[in-house]
């Protein structure tokens, strides 16, 4: 046992133990530290990250505002410079009619007249489009629904407009003109050509996508409109978009679907 043996050997024992507790605090001391370190460096690697990140988001929301005043500019000039001509050619165009008598100059004034009428729609179409305060889906919902219903008001076909619910997200400007112009398309195509009572539009949502279905009780599709309905340009457009344009197998009518992936 220990305290048999003689006392050198009992202080050499005890120092060989001081110098391995003083040996053991040191490696922990010195992990400690290291540790220490490395926590402060990933500390300052991840601030300079977030900075980073910081700078980068700093920068795109700067280029995202210059691009709604740039697009604000845009709208204004137009309204204001193209609104305005429209408006005086009408006018005088309408001048003109009061001051002829002939058929088939009134005729070519009326073209004229109804020329002036798509122009300026159009030209409001692309203000609502340019316009970044109409950046969502719930102005896109609102301004096609108010179009069915205004572009059927004086037809014989009945619109149905259902709205299943849905999140109101950011839809930029090249997206929402895109998906009105399908839809505005479709809507054109039952009044050509469906021979229809009724139509169906409805907007519905899910966790991933956006879907609009168009539908009506008609005809159907003949194969030798095929060509002529624009589905080139609408199936082009949702792929612009990383969309998908569907023709919904129906026992009556047409149903087409326009799917956003969110």
């Amino acid at each position: 046992m220990i305290t048999h043996l003689p006392f050198e050997i009992k202080l050499a024992y005890v120092l060989a133990v001081f110098v391995m507790v003083i040996l053991i605090g040191f490696i922990i001391f010195i992990v400690v530290v290291s540790n220490r370190k490395q926590i402060v460096f990933q500390n300052k690697n991840e601030l300079k990250e977030v900075e980073i990140k910081n700078l980068i988001l700093k920068n795109e929301l700067k280029v995202q505002k210059e691009a709604q005043l740039e697009r604000q500019r845009i709208s204004r000039d137009m309204h204001d410079d193209f609104g305005s001509g429209i408006s005086a050619l009408k006018l005088q165009i309408e001048y003109l009619k009061l001051s002829t008598h002939d058929n088939v100059t009134d005729d070519n004034i009326e073209d004229l007249l109804r020329s002036c009428d798509n122009l300026n729609h159009s030209m409001r179409e692309m203000l609502w489009s340019l316009n970044s305060h109409n950046d969502s889906l719930e102005s896109f919902i609102t301004y096609v629904t108010v179009y069915a219903v205004n572009f059927f008001k004086k037809t014989s076909i009945r619109p149905h407009i259902q709205n299943e619910g849905y999140e109101n997200i950011v839809l930029g400007a090249v997206i929402r003109r895109n998906l009105y112009l399908c839809a505005k398309e479709a809507l054109n195509n039952i009044y050509k050509h469906s021979s229809a009572e009724n139509v169906f539009l409805e907007f519905a949502q899910n966790e991933n996508q956006f879907l609009i279905n168009i539908a009506d009780d008609g005809v159907g599709l003949k194969s030798e409109n095929f060509e002529g309905n624009g589905f080139a340009n609408m199936e082009s457009r949702m792929n612009s978009m990383n969309g998908e344009f569907k023709i919904i197998p129906s026992e009556k009518g047409l149903h087409l679907q326009f799917i956003l992936h969110l």
